[in-house]
C-alpha cells in the first residue's frame, strides 16, 4: 500500500467552486485501479491551502492514475483552479 500526499494551493477566487472541483476529480479517481481512499484536508488558517491524501494498493496504480489525471478534458477546470503545488509524493508506512 502507498500513500500519495499532495499539498497544494487553490486560487482564492476558486474557493466557492471547491466542492464541485473535488467532486469532479473524485469521479475520475473512484474508477481508477487500485484506489483505496481519498481525503482532502483544508488548512484552518488559510482556506486556499489543501492536502490530498490518496491511498493506493500499489505505487504502479498511483503512477498510472497520476499520468492520466492531468490529461482528461473533464478535469481541466480542477487544474486551472490550482495556484501552486507545494509538494507531491508517494510514501509507505515504516512503522
Amino acid at each position: 500500500m502507498v500513500q500519495e500526499i499532495v499539498i497544494f494551493q487553490i486560487k482564492a477566487d476558486q474557493l466557492g467552486n471547491l466542492s464541485q472541483l473535488l467532486t469532479e476529480s473524485n469521479a475520475f479517481l473512484k474508477n481508477q485501479q487500485g484506489l483505496l481512499s481519498r481525503k482532502t484536508l483544508q488548512d484552518e488558517k488559510d482556506a486556499t491551502m489543501l492536502v490530498d491524501i490518496v491511498e493506493w494498493e500499489s505505487l504502479e496504480d498511483a503512477l498510472q492514475a497520476a499520468d492520466k489525471f492531468p490529461k482528461l478534458p473533464a478535469l481541466q477546470s480542477f487544474f486551472k483552479a490550482i495556484e501552486k503545488v507545494h509538494s507531491f509524493g508517494h510514501y509507505h508506512e515504516i512503522v
